[in-house]
């Protein structure tokens, strides 16, 4: 598929479909994990090298990820429900703000999201262990979904379901528009341009 670079946002037509499956947070990690990255400076990294996120994080204590548990994080935990990208004047810096909502929230609030992530992936690998499907694992399974999403509402003081169910940029028709966005966000920081004021970064360990 190729995606234009012109990202100028439109009021977005939204079409309902019924819900037949779900991907969790846990699958997105090891879909992302499962993927090769590619430096500006030629190297190659697996999804699963541990990464960290621009400044303020790399100038206190460390928050090391892989790039699966960003794609985790990104848009089910983070974002701006109310002001998509889609429907953004500037898809670009909306982008950048939801972004900065991942790299600004609380470090401590992420560590409690990175742990229920990596237990959630560890069932999951369990389960291809024992050459089960890993969709095995929930609602009914072992990983409660009820139960997890009232500890994810506790972890976000309510923000996971707010998104959920207003996040156009991952469910809506217009979503491409989010997804363009952030390709011309990222190829842009990797080219040095300035995206905002602390810059839109991710540096390999």
């Amino acid at each position: 598929m190729t995606v234009s670079p012109d990202v100028q946002a439109e009021t977005p037509q939204i079409r309902y479909h019924s819900r037949v499956a779900i991907f969790e947070s846990g699958e997105h990690t090891l879909l992302g994990d499962s993927i090769k990255l590619q430096l500006p400076s030629g190297t190659v990294l697996a999804g699963k090298h541990p990464m960290m996120m621009a400044p303020p994080w790399e100038t206190v204590d460390q928050l090391p990820m892989t790039f699966g548990h960003i794609v985790a994080l990104a848009g089910d935990f983070y974002g701006t429900p109310d002001q998509p990208i889609c429907t953004a004047a500037d898809p670009k810096v909306q982008f950048i703000k939801c972004y900065d909502t991942l790299r600004n929230s609380p470090k401590v609030e992420v560590s409690e999201l990175l742990k229920f992530i990596n237990d959630e992936v560890a069932a999951l690998n369990k389960a291809l262990k024992e050459g089960k499907q890993p969709s095995s694992i929930y609602d009914g399974g072992v990983w409660d979904t009820f139960k997890t999403t009232k500890e994810l509402e506790r972890i976000t003081k309510g923000r996971y379901l707010k998104l959920a169910l207003h996040n156009l940029d991952h469910f809506g028709h217009e979503a491409v528009k989010a997804y363009a966005a952030g390709r011309l966000c990222t190829n842009a920081g990797l080219n040095g341009l300035p995206l905002s004021p602390d810059g839109l970064i991710l540096r390999a360990q």
